[in-house]
């Protein structure tokens, strides 16, 4: 699950990239409220898998995604993991 977290997270922010005359990650709700008075769609991104963080250190791996942009988290989707 993780891998293919990576992959869209990679492909998010190519695509916001690509179109920043209307997209903008945000990372607050400052910074979505502001992308919106520009006309912006504002992208808030979040994770939500099976099995999150299903080896290792999980405040590292957390830290790691919010670098990445990630500001939500669904930390229970269909399957009992670590965190249940």
């Amino acid at each position: 699950d993780m891998n293919a977290v990576d992959r869209q997270i990679d492909a998010i922010h190519r695509f916001v990239k690509s179109h920043s005359d209307w997209t903008e990650i945000v990372l607050d709700p400052a910074q979505a409220r502001n992308a919106v008075a520009q006309g912006k769609l504002a992208v808030i991104l979040g994770i939500e898998v099976s099995d999150l963080f299903p080896r290792g250190d999980w405040k590292r791996q957390l830290h790691h995604y919010y670098e990445r942009g990630i500001r939500s988290l669904q930390i229970v989707h269909q399957l009992d993991n670590r965190f249940t």
